[in-house]
Protein backbone atom coordinates (compact mmCIF):
# COMPACT_ATOMS: atom_id res chain seq x y z
CA UNK A 1 0.00 0.00 0.00
CA UNK A 2 2.82 2.37 0.94
CA UNK A 3 4.60 1.57 -2.34
CA UNK A 4 1.48 2.43 -4.31
CA UNK A 5 1.14 5.73 -2.44
CA UNK A 6 4.78 6.66 -3.08
CA UNK A 7 4.43 5.76 -6.76
CA UNK A 8 1.34 7.99 -7.12
CA UNK A 9 3.14 10.83 -5.31
CA UNK A 10 6.16 10.49 -7.59
CA UNK A 11 3.95 10.61 -10.68
CA UNK A 12 2.21 13.69 -9.28
CA UNK A 13 5.56 15.43 -8.78
CA UNK A 14 6.58 14.53 -12.33
CA UNK A 15 3.38 16.02 -13.71
CA UNK A 16 3.46 19.18 -11.55
CA UNK A 17 6.01 21.24 -13.52
CA UNK A 18 4.08 20.65 -16.74
CA UNK A 19 0.90 21.75 -14.98
CA UNK A 20 2.65 24.94 -13.83
CA UNK A 21 4.04 25.58 -17.32
CA UNK A 22 0.85 24.83 -19.26
CA UNK A 23 -0.95 28.23 -19.01
CA UNK A 24 2.17 30.15 -20.03
CA UNK A 25 3.02 27.90 -22.96
CA UNK A 26 -0.58 27.85 -24.22
CA UNK A 27 -0.83 31.65 -24.06
CA UNK A 28 2.47 32.10 -25.89
CA UNK A 29 1.38 29.66 -28.58
CA UNK A 30 -2.03 31.33 -28.94
CA UNK A 31 -0.89 34.96 -28.97
CA UNK A 32 2.73 34.89 -30.16
CA UNK A 33 3.58 31.83 -32.25
CA UNK A 34 0.24 31.22 -33.96
CA UNK A 35 -0.28 34.91 -34.88
CA UNK A 36 3.28 35.06 -36.17
CA UNK A 37 2.72 32.04 -38.43
CA UNK A 38 -0.63 33.43 -39.55
CA UNK A 39 1.07 36.75 -40.27
CA UNK A 40 3.67 34.97 -42.40
CA UNK A 41 0.92 33.10 -44.29
CA UNK A 42 -1.05 36.28 -45.02
CA UNK A 43 2.11 38.07 -46.15
CA UNK A 44 2.32 35.56 -49.03
CA UNK A 45 -1.42 35.64 -49.76
CA UNK A 46 -4.22 37.81 -51.06
CA UNK A 47 -6.84 38.77 -48.49
CA UNK A 48 -10.27 40.38 -48.54
CA UNK A 49 -11.19 43.62 -46.78
CA UNK A 50 -11.68 41.75 -43.48
CA UNK A 51 -8.29 40.06 -43.61
CA UNK A 52 -9.54 36.62 -44.64
CA UNK A 53 -7.33 34.41 -46.81
CA UNK A 54 -8.35 34.41 -50.50
CA UNK A 55 -5.47 32.81 -52.41
CA UNK A 56 -1.74 32.18 -52.33
CA UNK A 57 0.34 34.73 -54.29
CA UNK A 58 3.89 33.90 -53.18
CA UNK A 59 6.29 36.84 -53.13
CA UNK A 60 3.98 39.13 -55.09
CA UNK A 61 3.20 41.32 -52.05
CA UNK A 62 6.89 41.82 -51.33
CA UNK A 63 7.67 42.50 -54.99
CA UNK A 64 4.95 45.14 -55.09
CA UNK A 65 6.37 46.76 -51.97
CA UNK A 66 9.96 46.70 -53.22
CA UNK A 67 8.93 48.34 -56.49
CA UNK A 68 7.38 51.32 -54.72
CA UNK A 69 9.55 54.33 -53.93
CA UNK A 70 7.15 55.13 -51.08
CA UNK A 71 8.10 51.87 -49.35
CA UNK A 72 11.81 52.69 -49.42
CA UNK A 73 11.02 56.15 -48.05
CA UNK A 74 9.20 54.48 -45.14
CA UNK A 75 12.17 52.15 -44.54
CA UNK A 76 14.56 55.10 -44.65
CA UNK A 77 12.34 57.00 -42.20
CA UNK A 78 12.35 54.00 -39.86
CA UNK A 79 16.15 53.87 -39.71
CA UNK A 80 16.63 57.64 -39.51
CA UNK A 81 14.05 57.82 -36.74
CA UNK A 82 15.76 54.97 -34.86
CA UNK A 83 19.17 56.61 -35.21
CA UNK A 84 17.97 59.98 -33.90
CA UNK A 85 16.09 58.44 -30.97
CA UNK A 86 18.84 55.99 -29.97
CA UNK A 87 21.64 58.56 -30.23
CA UNK A 88 19.97 61.46 -28.44
CA UNK A 89 18.43 59.26 -25.75
CA UNK A 90 21.76 57.60 -24.99
CA UNK A 91 23.65 60.90 -24.78
CA UNK A 92 21.09 62.59 -22.55
CA UNK A 93 20.47 59.56 -20.32
CA UNK A 94 24.21 58.95 -19.96
CA UNK A 95 24.85 62.53 -18.87
CA UNK A 96 22.04 62.33 -16.33
CA UNK A 97 23.28 58.98 -15.00
CA UNK A 98 26.90 60.15 -14.76
CA UNK A 99 25.98 63.18 -12.67
CA UNK A 100 23.62 61.11 -10.49
CA UNK A 101 25.44 57.85 -9.75
CA UNK A 102 26.66 58.98 -6.32
CA UNK A 103 24.21 58.43 -3.48
CA UNK A 104 23.96 61.67 -1.58
CA UNK A 105 21.52 64.07 0.06
CA UNK A 106 18.47 64.75 -2.10
CA UNK A 107 19.36 62.14 -4.73
CA UNK A 108 15.88 60.56 -4.64
CA UNK A 109 14.37 63.91 -5.68
CA UNK A 110 16.33 64.45 -8.87
CA UNK A 111 16.45 60.75 -9.75
CA UNK A 112 12.65 60.70 -9.68
CA UNK A 113 12.54 63.84 -11.81
CA UNK A 114 14.90 62.30 -14.38
CA UNK A 115 12.91 59.06 -14.64
CA UNK A 116 9.32 60.38 -14.59
CA UNK A 117 8.97 60.56 -18.42
CA UNK A 118 8.94 56.74 -18.57
CA UNK A 119 5.56 56.76 -16.78
CA UNK A 120 3.95 59.03 -19.38
CA UNK A 121 2.04 57.60 -22.35
CA UNK A 122 2.40 58.67 -25.96
CA UNK A 123 -1.09 60.26 -25.97
CA UNK A 124 -0.54 62.98 -23.34
CA UNK A 125 3.04 63.46 -24.56
CA UNK A 126 1.70 64.01 -28.08
CA UNK A 127 -0.82 66.54 -26.77
CA UNK A 128 2.00 68.46 -25.06
CA UNK A 129 4.38 68.44 -28.04
CA UNK A 130 1.55 69.20 -30.46
CA UNK A 131 0.88 72.41 -28.52
CA UNK A 132 4.59 73.23 -28.34
CA UNK A 133 5.41 72.53 -32.01
CA UNK A 134 2.32 73.63 -33.93
CA UNK A 135 2.61 76.74 -36.07
CA UNK A 136 1.14 79.02 -33.40
CA UNK A 137 2.55 76.90 -30.57
CA UNK A 138 4.79 77.65 -27.62
CA UNK A 139 8.14 77.22 -29.42
CA UNK A 140 7.28 79.67 -32.19
CA UNK A 141 5.83 82.11 -29.67
CA UNK A 142 9.05 82.13 -27.65
CA UNK A 143 11.41 82.45 -30.62
CA UNK A 144 9.17 84.65 -32.74
CA UNK A 145 9.18 82.18 -35.64
CA UNK A 146 6.39 80.71 -37.77
CA UNK A 147 7.88 77.30 -38.60
CA UNK A 148 5.31 74.55 -39.14
CA UNK A 149 7.42 71.92 -37.39
CA UNK A 150 4.91 69.10 -37.82
CA UNK A 151 3.75 69.99 -41.34
CA UNK A 152 7.17 70.53 -42.91
CA UNK A 153 8.66 67.50 -44.66
CA UNK A 154 12.16 68.28 -43.39
CA UNK A 155 11.19 68.82 -39.73
CA UNK A 156 8.23 66.46 -39.13
CA UNK A 157 10.26 63.29 -38.48
CA UNK A 158 12.88 64.99 -36.22
CA UNK A 159 10.04 66.65 -34.29
CA UNK A 160 8.40 63.30 -33.58
CA UNK A 161 11.83 61.91 -32.69
CA UNK A 162 12.30 64.67 -30.09
CA UNK A 163 9.01 63.70 -28.43
CA UNK A 164 10.08 60.04 -28.47
CA UNK A 165 13.47 60.89 -26.94
CA UNK A 166 11.71 62.70 -24.12
CA UNK A 167 9.53 59.64 -23.47
CA UNK A 168 12.54 57.28 -23.59
CA UNK A 169 14.97 59.09 -21.30
CA UNK A 170 13.52 57.79 -18.02
CA UNK A 171 14.01 54.05 -18.60
CA UNK A 172 17.43 54.58 -20.18
CA UNK A 173 18.52 56.70 -17.22
CA UNK A 174 17.54 53.96 -14.75
CA UNK A 175 19.47 51.22 -16.59
CA UNK A 176 22.58 53.39 -16.97
CA UNK A 177 22.38 54.59 -13.36
CA UNK A 178 22.47 51.00 -12.11
CA UNK A 179 25.37 50.23 -14.45
CA UNK A 180 27.46 53.16 -13.23
CA UNK A 181 26.70 52.37 -9.59
CA UNK A 182 28.08 48.86 -10.12
CA UNK A 183 31.51 50.28 -10.97
CA UNK A 184 33.91 49.31 -8.12
CA UNK A 185 34.42 52.32 -5.87
CA UNK A 186 38.06 51.39 -5.30
CA UNK A 187 38.88 52.02 -8.96
CA UNK A 188 37.34 55.47 -8.85
CA UNK A 189 39.15 56.32 -5.61
CA UNK A 190 42.48 55.17 -7.05
CA UNK A 191 41.92 57.25 -10.18
CA UNK A 192 41.08 60.28 -8.05
CA UNK A 193 44.29 59.85 -6.03
CA UNK A 194 46.21 59.67 -9.32
CA UNK A 195 44.77 63.05 -10.25
CA UNK A 196 42.05 61.99 -12.68
CA UNK A 197 39.17 64.46 -12.91
CA UNK A 198 35.49 63.53 -13.23
CA UNK A 199 35.52 63.50 -17.05
CA UNK A 200 38.63 61.32 -17.26
CA UNK A 201 37.17 58.92 -14.66
CA UNK A 202 33.97 58.72 -16.69
CA UNK A 203 35.66 57.95 -20.02
CA UNK A 204 38.52 55.79 -18.70
CA UNK A 205 36.70 53.74 -16.05
CA UNK A 206 32.95 54.14 -15.75
CA UNK A 207 31.87 53.98 -19.40
CA UNK A 208 34.09 50.99 -20.31
CA UNK A 209 32.98 48.99 -17.24
CA UNK A 210 29.31 49.86 -17.77
CA UNK A 211 29.49 49.15 -21.51
CA UNK A 212 27.13 46.12 -21.32
CA UNK A 213 24.42 48.40 -19.93
CA UNK A 214 25.26 51.04 -22.53
CA UNK A 215 24.89 48.59 -25.40
CA UNK A 216 21.67 47.29 -23.82
CA UNK A 217 20.25 50.82 -23.71
CA UNK A 218 21.27 51.48 -27.32
CA UNK A 219 19.46 48.41 -28.61
CA UNK A 220 16.54 48.97 -26.23
CA UNK A 221 15.92 52.39 -27.74
CA UNK A 222 16.43 51.15 -31.29
CA UNK A 223 13.77 48.51 -30.64
CA UNK A 224 11.39 51.02 -29.04
CA UNK A 225 11.84 53.47 -31.91
CA UNK A 226 11.00 50.75 -34.44
CA UNK A 227 7.71 50.22 -32.57
CA UNK A 228 6.77 53.88 -31.96
CA UNK A 229 3.21 54.48 -33.08
CA UNK A 230 1.10 56.81 -30.92
CA UNK A 231 3.21 59.92 -31.29
CA UNK A 232 3.48 59.46 -35.06
CA UNK A 233 -0.27 59.03 -35.48
CA UNK A 234 -1.23 61.93 -33.24
CA UNK A 235 1.47 64.44 -34.20
CA UNK A 236 1.85 64.00 -37.96
CA UNK A 237 -0.29 61.09 -39.12
CA UNK A 238 2.76 59.87 -41.01
CA UNK A 239 2.82 63.01 -43.14
CA UNK A 240 3.37 65.22 -44.84
CA UNK A 241 3.57 62.96 -47.93
CA UNK A 242 4.87 60.02 -45.82
CA UNK A 243 7.79 62.14 -44.58
CA UNK A 244 7.32 60.82 -41.02
CA UNK A 245 5.76 57.42 -41.74
CA UNK A 246 7.62 54.41 -40.32
CA UNK A 247 7.05 50.69 -40.80
CA UNK A 248 4.86 50.24 -37.73
CA UNK A 249 2.63 53.13 -38.75
CA UNK A 250 2.52 51.71 -42.28
CA UNK A 251 1.24 48.42 -40.82
CA UNK A 252 -1.67 50.27 -39.19
CA UNK A 253 -2.30 52.43 -42.25
CA UNK A 254 -2.39 49.54 -44.72
CA UNK A 255 -4.59 47.30 -42.56
CA UNK A 256 -7.04 49.63 -40.89
CA UNK A 257 -7.16 52.57 -43.28
CA UNK A 258 -6.68 50.90 -46.67
CA UNK A 259 -7.99 47.40 -45.91
CA UNK A 260 -4.87 45.76 -47.42
CA UNK A 261 -4.10 43.24 -44.71
CA UNK A 262 -1.69 41.27 -46.89
CA UNK A 263 0.44 44.39 -47.39
CA UNK A 264 0.32 45.14 -43.68
CA UNK A 265 1.48 41.60 -42.91
CA UNK A 266 4.30 41.87 -45.45
CA UNK A 267 5.42 45.08 -43.73
CA UNK A 268 5.22 43.27 -40.39
CA UNK A 269 7.49 40.48 -41.64
CA UNK A 270 10.02 43.06 -42.85
CA UNK A 271 9.85 44.82 -39.47
CA UNK A 272 10.38 41.46 -37.74
CA UNK A 273 13.48 40.73 -39.83
CA UNK A 274 14.95 44.15 -39.01
CA UNK A 275 14.30 43.75 -35.27
CA UNK A 276 15.58 40.17 -35.35
CA UNK A 277 18.87 41.29 -36.91
CA UNK A 278 19.34 43.99 -34.28
CA UNK A 279 18.56 41.54 -31.44
CA UNK A 280 21.11 39.08 -32.81
CA UNK A 281 23.69 41.87 -32.95
CA UNK A 282 22.83 42.78 -29.37
CA UNK A 283 23.30 39.18 -28.18
CA UNK A 284 26.60 38.92 -30.04
CA UNK A 285 27.89 42.14 -28.48
CA UNK A 286 26.80 41.09 -24.98
CA UNK A 287 28.41 37.65 -25.44
CA UNK A 288 31.74 39.30 -26.20
CA UNK A 289 31.38 41.43 -23.12
CA UNK A 290 30.62 44.65 -24.96
CA UNK A 291 33.71 46.33 -23.57
CA UNK A 292 34.42 49.78 -24.88
CA UNK A 293 38.03 50.80 -25.23
CA UNK A 294 38.26 54.55 -24.79
CA UNK A 295 40.98 57.05 -24.30
CA UNK A 296 40.43 60.37 -22.61
CA UNK A 297 42.48 63.47 -22.27
CA UNK A 298 43.03 64.64 -18.73
CA UNK A 299 40.87 67.61 -17.82
CA UNK A 300 41.06 69.72 -14.68
CA UNK A 301 38.62 68.88 -11.90
CA UNK A 302 35.62 71.19 -11.97
CA UNK A 303 34.07 72.63 -8.88
CA UNK A 304 30.55 71.31 -9.47
CA UNK A 305 30.24 69.43 -6.18
CA UNK A 306 29.33 72.56 -4.24
CA UNK A 307 26.31 73.17 -6.47
CA UNK A 308 25.51 69.49 -7.03
CA UNK A 309 21.98 69.26 -5.66
CA UNK A 310 20.82 72.62 -7.06
CA UNK A 311 22.28 71.87 -10.48
CA UNK A 312 20.63 68.46 -10.73
CA UNK A 313 17.25 69.75 -9.61
CA UNK A 314 17.51 72.51 -12.23
CA UNK A 315 18.31 69.85 -14.86
CA UNK A 316 15.32 67.84 -13.64
CA UNK A 317 13.10 70.90 -13.95
CA UNK A 318 14.38 71.47 -17.49
CA UNK A 319 13.58 67.86 -18.37
CA UNK A 320 10.07 68.21 -16.96
CA UNK A 321 9.54 71.63 -18.56
CA UNK A 322 7.05 70.24 -21.13
CA UNK A 323 4.91 69.00 -18.22
CA UNK A 324 5.10 72.39 -16.56
CA UNK A 325 4.03 74.15 -19.76
CA UNK A 326 1.16 71.68 -20.14
CA UNK A 327 -0.07 72.40 -16.60
CA UNK A 328 0.46 76.16 -16.95
CA UNK A 329 -1.55 76.51 -20.16
CA UNK A 330 -4.29 74.18 -18.94
CA UNK A 331 -4.92 76.62 -16.09
CA UNK A 332 -5.43 79.68 -18.36
CA UNK A 333 -8.78 81.01 -19.58
CA UNK A 334 -9.56 80.91 -23.31
CA UNK A 335 -9.06 84.64 -23.69
CA UNK A 336 -5.48 84.39 -22.45
CA UNK A 337 -4.78 81.38 -24.67
CA UNK A 338 -6.02 83.27 -27.72
CA UNK A 339 -3.68 86.18 -26.92
CA UNK A 340 -0.71 83.84 -27.50
CA UNK A 341 1.08 85.07 -24.41
CA UNK A 342 4.79 84.23 -24.03
CA UNK A 343 4.51 84.13 -20.23
CA UNK A 344 5.19 80.73 -18.71
CA UNK A 345 2.83 81.47 -15.80
CA UNK A 346 -0.90 82.24 -16.17
CA UNK A 347 -1.98 85.82 -15.64
CA UNK A 348 -5.39 84.52 -14.58
CA UNK A 349 -5.80 81.08 -13.02
CA UNK A 350 -8.83 78.96 -13.83
CA UNK A 351 -10.04 75.35 -13.69
CA UNK A 352 -12.59 75.86 -16.47
CA UNK A 353 -10.85 73.45 -18.86
CA UNK A 354 -10.70 70.67 -16.27
CA UNK A 355 -14.37 71.29 -15.47
CA UNK A 356 -15.25 71.02 -19.17
CA UNK A 357 -13.33 67.76 -19.56
CA UNK A 358 -15.01 66.18 -16.53
CA UNK A 359 -18.43 67.43 -17.67
CA UNK A 360 -18.35 66.42 -21.33
CA UNK A 361 -15.86 63.55 -21.42
CA UNK A 362 -16.63 60.32 -19.49
CA UNK A 363 -13.22 60.42 -17.84
CA UNK A 364 -14.07 58.11 -14.94
CA UNK A 365 -15.51 55.51 -17.32
CA UNK A 366 -12.31 55.59 -19.37
CA UNK A 367 -10.14 55.35 -16.25
CA UNK A 368 -12.28 52.47 -14.96
CA UNK A 369 -11.79 50.59 -18.23
CA UNK A 370 -8.03 51.17 -18.06
CA UNK A 371 -7.88 50.03 -14.44
CA UNK A 372 -9.89 46.88 -15.15
CA UNK A 373 -7.55 45.97 -18.00
CA UNK A 374 -4.53 46.65 -15.76
CA UNK A 375 -5.97 44.49 -12.96
CA UNK A 376 -6.69 41.56 -15.31
CA UNK A 377 -3.22 41.64 -16.86
CA UNK A 378 -1.40 42.11 -13.55
CA UNK A 379 -3.22 39.22 -11.84
CA UNK A 380 -2.64 36.97 -14.83
CA UNK A 381 1.04 37.81 -15.25
CA UNK A 382 1.76 37.43 -11.55
CA UNK A 383 -0.05 34.08 -11.33
CA UNK A 384 1.11 32.47 -14.57
CA UNK A 385 4.56 34.06 -14.46
CA UNK A 386 5.13 32.83 -10.89
CA UNK A 387 3.94 29.30 -11.65
CA UNK A 388 6.07 29.01 -14.78
CA UNK A 389 9.12 30.54 -13.11
CA UNK A 390 8.77 28.21 -10.12
CA UNK A 391 8.72 25.17 -12.41
CA UNK A 392 11.81 26.35 -14.27
CA UNK A 393 13.71 27.24 -11.10
CA UNK A 394 12.92 24.29 -8.80
CA UNK A 395 12.24 21.29 -11.03
CA UNK A 396 14.34 19.17 -13.33
CA UNK A 397 12.19 17.46 -15.93
CA UNK A 398 12.35 16.31 -19.56
CA UNK A 399 12.11 19.10 -22.16
CA UNK A 400 12.84 21.79 -19.58
CA UNK A 401 15.41 23.44 -21.84
CA UNK A 402 12.99 23.27 -24.77
CA UNK A 403 10.18 25.00 -22.87
CA UNK A 404 12.58 27.66 -21.62
CA UNK A 405 13.71 28.27 -25.22
CA UNK A 406 10.06 28.56 -26.30
CA UNK A 407 9.57 31.30 -23.69
CA UNK A 408 12.82 33.16 -24.46
CA UNK A 409 12.19 33.08 -28.22
CA UNK A 410 9.06 35.20 -27.77
CA UNK A 411 11.45 38.11 -27.18
CA UNK A 412 12.26 37.82 -30.88
CA UNK A 413 8.58 38.31 -31.82
CA UNK A 414 7.59 41.86 -30.85
CA UNK A 415 3.92 42.51 -30.30
CA UNK A 416 3.78 45.02 -33.15
CA UNK A 417 4.76 42.28 -35.60
CA UNK A 418 1.81 40.08 -34.61
CA UNK A 419 -0.66 42.85 -33.82
CA UNK A 420 -2.64 42.56 -37.06
CA UNK A 421 -2.93 38.77 -36.80
CA UNK A 422 -3.99 39.04 -33.17
CA UNK A 423 -6.53 41.69 -34.16
CA UNK A 424 -7.98 39.39 -36.85
CA UNK A 425 -8.18 36.52 -34.33
CA UNK A 426 -9.90 38.67 -31.71
CA UNK A 427 -12.30 39.93 -34.38
CA UNK A 428 -13.06 36.36 -35.52
CA UNK A 429 -13.83 35.38 -31.91
CA UNK A 430 -16.25 38.29 -31.58
CA UNK A 431 -14.23 39.81 -28.73
CA UNK A 432 -13.92 43.39 -29.99
CA UNK A 433 -15.19 45.95 -27.48
CA UNK A 434 -14.68 43.54 -24.57
CA UNK A 435 -12.21 43.40 -21.69
CA UNK A 436 -11.18 39.93 -22.91
CA UNK A 437 -10.30 41.32 -26.32
CA UNK A 438 -8.25 44.13 -24.78
CA UNK A 439 -6.26 41.88 -22.44
CA UNK A 440 -5.91 38.37 -23.90
CA UNK A 441 -2.64 38.97 -25.82
CA UNK A 442 -1.02 40.38 -22.67
CA UNK A 443 -1.90 37.78 -20.04
CA UNK A 444 1.70 36.58 -19.98
CA UNK A 445 5.06 38.01 -21.00
CA UNK A 446 8.61 36.80 -21.17
CA UNK A 447 9.63 39.53 -18.73
CA UNK A 448 7.29 38.30 -15.98
CA UNK A 449 8.68 34.77 -16.26
CA UNK A 450 12.32 35.90 -16.30
CA UNK A 451 11.84 38.34 -13.41
CA UNK A 452 10.18 35.76 -11.15
CA UNK A 453 12.58 33.00 -12.22
CA UNK A 454 15.55 35.22 -11.39
CA UNK A 455 14.19 35.73 -7.88
CA UNK A 456 13.37 32.05 -7.32
CA UNK A 457 16.89 31.07 -8.36
CA UNK A 458 18.19 33.35 -5.59
CA UNK A 459 16.31 31.41 -2.88
CA UNK A 460 18.84 29.18 -1.07
CA UNK A 461 18.34 25.48 -1.80
CA UNK A 462 18.47 24.85 1.96
CA UNK A 463 15.04 26.49 2.28
CA UNK A 464 13.53 23.91 -0.06
CA UNK A 465 15.32 21.04 1.61
CA UNK A 466 14.23 22.12 5.08
CA UNK A 467 10.63 22.53 3.92
CA UNK A 468 10.67 19.05 2.37
CA UNK A 469 12.00 17.51 5.61
CA UNK A 470 9.17 19.25 7.49
CA UNK A 471 6.64 17.61 5.18
CA UNK A 472 5.94 20.65 3.01
CA UNK A 473 5.29 19.60 -0.58
CA UNK A 474 6.05 21.53 -3.77
CA UNK A 475 2.70 23.31 -3.85
CA UNK A 476 2.98 24.15 -0.16
CA UNK A 477 6.50 25.51 -0.59
CA UNK A 478 5.34 27.62 -3.54
CA UNK A 479 2.32 29.06 -1.73
CA UNK A 480 3.73 29.45 1.81
CA UNK A 481 7.39 30.29 1.22
CA UNK A 482 8.32 31.16 -2.38
CA UNK A 483 5.43 33.55 -3.09
CA UNK A 484 5.66 35.48 0.24
CA UNK A 485 9.42 35.88 -0.25
CA UNK A 486 8.89 37.18 -3.77
CA UNK A 487 6.52 40.00 -2.80
CA UNK A 488 9.03 42.76 -3.76
CA UNK A 489 9.44 41.21 -7.22
CA UNK A 490 5.68 40.84 -7.55
CA UNK A 491 5.21 44.51 -6.65
CA UNK A 492 7.79 45.61 -9.21
CA UNK A 493 6.13 43.43 -11.86
CA UNK A 494 2.70 44.83 -10.96
CA UNK A 495 3.91 48.44 -11.19
CA UNK A 496 5.67 47.83 -14.51
CA UNK A 497 2.64 46.10 -16.04
CA UNK A 498 0.30 48.80 -14.74
CA UNK A 499 2.31 51.49 -16.51
CA UNK A 500 2.60 49.44 -19.70
CA UNK A 501 -1.10 48.52 -19.93
CA UNK A 502 -2.39 51.88 -18.71
CA UNK A 503 -0.27 53.67 -21.33
CA UNK A 504 -1.27 51.39 -24.23
CA UNK A 505 -2.68 53.11 -27.30
CA UNK A 506 -2.20 51.00 -30.44
CA UNK A 507 -3.97 47.81 -29.32
CA UNK A 508 -7.01 49.44 -27.64
CA UNK A 509 -7.36 51.63 -30.75
CA UNK A 510 -7.64 48.49 -32.91
CA UNK A 511 -10.07 46.43 -30.82
CA UNK A 512 -12.43 49.15 -29.55
CA UNK A 513 -15.12 50.93 -31.51
CA UNK A 514 -17.57 51.70 -28.69
CA UNK A 515 -17.11 54.81 -26.59
CA UNK A 516 -18.17 52.91 -23.46
CA UNK A 517 -15.15 50.60 -23.79
CA UNK A 518 -12.51 53.23 -24.52
CA UNK A 519 -9.49 53.33 -22.26
CA UNK A 520 -8.22 56.67 -20.96
CA UNK A 521 -5.59 56.87 -23.73
CA UNK A 522 -8.14 56.39 -26.51
CA UNK A 523 -10.63 58.73 -24.89
CA UNK A 524 -8.11 61.51 -24.43
CA UNK A 525 -6.64 61.02 -27.90
CA UNK A 526 -10.00 62.21 -29.26
CA UNK A 527 -9.14 65.66 -27.90
CA UNK A 528 -5.70 65.84 -29.52
CA UNK A 529 -5.55 67.80 -32.75
CA UNK A 530 -8.26 70.30 -31.92
CA UNK A 531 -7.80 73.95 -32.85
CA UNK A 532 -6.12 76.59 -30.70
CA UNK A 533 -9.30 77.74 -28.96
CA UNK A 534 -9.53 74.27 -27.41
CA UNK A 535 -5.87 73.98 -26.42
CA UNK A 536 -6.77 74.35 -22.73
CA UNK A 537 -9.10 71.36 -22.89
CA UNK A 538 -6.53 69.21 -24.68
CA UNK A 539 -3.83 70.01 -22.14
CA UNK A 540 -6.22 69.54 -19.21
CA UNK A 541 -7.06 66.11 -20.61
CA UNK A 542 -3.35 65.33 -20.88
CA UNK A 543 -2.78 66.24 -17.21
CA UNK A 544 -5.72 64.06 -16.13
CA UNK A 545 -4.36 61.20 -18.23
CA UNK A 546 -0.88 61.49 -16.72
CA UNK A 547 -1.81 61.64 -13.02
CA UNK A 548 -2.58 57.92 -12.33
CA UNK A 549 0.50 56.44 -14.02
CA UNK A 550 2.85 59.09 -12.66
CA UNK A 551 1.48 58.67 -9.13
CA UNK A 552 1.94 54.90 -9.23
CA UNK A 553 5.44 55.36 -10.64
CA UNK A 554 6.56 57.83 -7.95
CA UNK A 555 5.14 55.67 -5.13
CA UNK A 556 6.62 52.43 -6.43
CA UNK A 557 9.79 53.72 -8.07
CA UNK A 558 12.07 51.77 -5.73
CA UNK A 559 10.43 48.44 -6.56
CA UNK A 560 10.18 49.25 -10.26
CA UNK A 561 13.91 49.98 -10.52
CA UNK A 562 14.68 46.65 -8.83
CA UNK A 563 12.39 44.82 -11.23
CA UNK A 564 13.74 46.53 -14.35
CA UNK A 565 17.35 45.77 -13.47
CA UNK A 566 17.18 42.41 -11.66
CA UNK A 567 18.60 39.86 -14.01
CA UNK A 568 17.95 42.06 -17.04
CA UNK A 569 21.59 42.90 -17.63
CA UNK A 570 24.69 40.92 -16.91
CA UNK A 571 27.74 43.10 -16.58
Amino acid sequence: MRKKYLSQKKQKVKALPYFFLAPTILLFVAFSYYPFLKNALLAFSLTDKRGNFVKWVGFANFQRLFNKSAFWLVVKNTFVFAFIVATLTLLMAMILALISYKTRRGCRIYQTMFSIPMSIASVPASAIFLFMLKKDGFVNRIFGTTTAWLQNASTALPSVAVATVWLSIGASFIFLLVGFRNVPQELLESATIDGAGPIKRAFSIMIPIASPQIFFVVFLNIGHSFKAFGQIKLLTGGGPAKASETLVYSIYNEALQNGRFETACANAIILFLIIFIFIRIQFAVEKKGGILQMKATYLTRRTIDNLDLILKILIGLALLFPLFICLSYSLRPDTELMNRSKSILPETWTLQHFQWVFKYVPVFQYIKNSFICCAIVICSQVLFGSLCAYALAFFNFPLKAFFFAVIITTMMIPGDVTIISNFLNIQALGLRNTYAGMTLPFLISCMSVLLMRQFYLSIPSEFKEAATIDGCGDIGFFARIAVPLSVPSIISLAIYEFIMIYNQYFWPLLVNTKDSMYTIQIGMSMLVGHESDEVGRVLAGAIICIIPSTTIFVIGQKYLVQGMTAGAIKG
